[in-house]
């Protein structure tokens, strides 16, 4: 690291960049060797100043120079987005994104320099950096990451049940509801563990692995307390401006400690850049859904669906929409009502100020019609869902963030019973590891 960080050092050193009035102090302490006080500098003025793309420049310079190239991507991206011929910016993102590990994004921006036909002096440094890169590259390494999470919350409706008293069942008439099928709520714990585990095979071919557990357990309610198991294996085939992913994945659920869902399935996923700002995300799926003891809701699953991504540079914001498509049909003639259809769709807005503060809100819509009749209500089950959500996070160090989510359901249903709303809001605290 050492060494290429000497290699860079020379490469970047390489004319002058226009500095404005305001930002005269973060030159100085930069050209004196401060760059953590030049850093912390740029961030205090980076709320008034973003968008000047001398300000920028020297905001990821600083923040690269500091020890911070995750800090040095937005403002030098906005430099690009500005002033799309200016090398040295593109330079100094290429050197964040090595400094992040990001080789083939730092790959594509010495490239494009390269390109350009700098001066002979720049274009051999470069290219004995671009080796350096490639020889990283083929020393392929396994990766392992994993984080634990620990929250408290409150919930309005653990149960995601009626707040009627009383229902009408048209064989019976009015029907009065025991306290388990209302609406109850309760306080809660919840423990998450999460494990992602990549072994590259050659440049193109990734096997990987990931595994999640979580424990959720309501402090007055223990008929509800909910345990999942969710493991996925697969291949990652990377091809020069896309990569796919096929996981196979079987996830486990128990209810009160007792087995209620199993799901084994089989997807397929594909990935495309359609420039900088912007992916595109496709996908499908095929699976089998049981149930232990309740066999009329086995169900075979098929669902798809695409997403759309696009990113806000000078915004420092994130926004995209996924829609999809499933269908669970059914295994026994008896079980033909629990069969269903469904569609969707849901927009993400993910905000990263200066900081080590992000956000985001999600709402999505999803309605959903049952296959037959339901035999006790003799009707057809249509249910319409609304959701909304939203969290803010707080990165305290490289290992550790903590977290204040909260979210709202209502659901509409043709049939009273299964009509319901729900808040939740939890407080936690993140350990991840790498």
């Amino acid at each position: 690291m050492d060494a290429c960080k000497g290699i860079l050092a020379l490469v970047f050193i390489v004319g002058t960049h226009p500095v404005w009035a305001a930002t005269d102090q973060i030159q100085r302490l930069l050209d004196g060797g401060q760059a953590q006080e030049a850093y912390e500098l740029a961030y205090g003025m980076s709320a008034s100043e973003a968008g000047n793309p001398e300000f920028d420049f020297l905001y990821g310079l600083a923040a690269i120079e500091a020890g911070h190239p995750e800090r040095a991507i937005f403002p030098l991206e906005r430099v690009l987005l500005a002033q799309p011929g200016d090398l040295r910016a593109r330079l100094e993102l290429g050197r964040a994104h090595y400094l992040l590990g990001e080789l083939d994004a730092a790959r594509e921006y010495f490239s494009v320099v390269l390109a350009a036909h700098p001066p002979q002096n720049v274009r051999s440094r470069i290219n004995q950096f671009l080796a350096t890169i490639e020889a990283r590259s083929e020393t392929l390494h396994t990766k392992l990451k994993g984080y634990a999470e620990f929250k408290l919350g409150s919930d309005s409706n653990i149960n995601s049940a009626t707040d009627d008293t009383n229902v009408v069942i048209p064989a019976l008439g009015q029907v009065t509801l025991d306290a388990a099928s209302q609406e109850l709520s309760d306080e809660f714990s919840e423990l998450r563990f999460g494990l992602r585990f990549e072994a590259p095979r050659n440049k193109r071919r990734t096997l990987f692995a990931n595994g999640f557990v979580n424990r959720r357990d309501n402090f007055g309610s223990g008929e509800f307390d909910v345990f999942s198991l969710d493991l996925s294996t697969g291949l990652k085939i990377s091809t020069e401006k896309s990569y796919w992913r096929f996981p196979l994945q079987y996830q486990r659920i128990w209810l009160d400690n007792d087995s209620f869902r199993h799901l084994y399935s089989l997807s397929g996923e594909w990935n495309r850049p359609v420039n900088n700002s912007q992916m595109l995300v496709t996908y499908g799926q095929v699976g089998k859904l049981t149930y232990p003891g309740q066999d009329t809701r086995d169900a075979a699953l098929v669902m798809g669906g695409f997403n759309w991504m696009y990113h806000f540079t000078r915004l420092r914001t994130i926004f995209s929409t996924m829609t999809y498509v499933g269908q669970e049909t059914a295994d026994k003639s008896a079980g033909k009502h629990n069969g269903r259809r469904y569609v969707g769709i849901r927009g993400v807005l993910q905000w990263a100020p200066a900081g080590k503060q992000s956000a985001s809100a999600i709402i999505g819509y999803q309605d959903v019609k049952h296959a037959a009749s339901q035999p006790v209500f003799g009707q057809t089950r249509e249910d319409d869902l609304f959701q909304v959500a939203l969290t803010w996070q707080w990165r305290l160090n490289k290992h550790w963030s903590t977290k204040i989510e909260a979210d709202y359901q209502d659901n509409g249903s043709s049939i009273s019973l299964y009509d319901y709303n729900r808040s939740q809001v939890r407080l936690g605290v993140r350990y991840t590891f790498m």
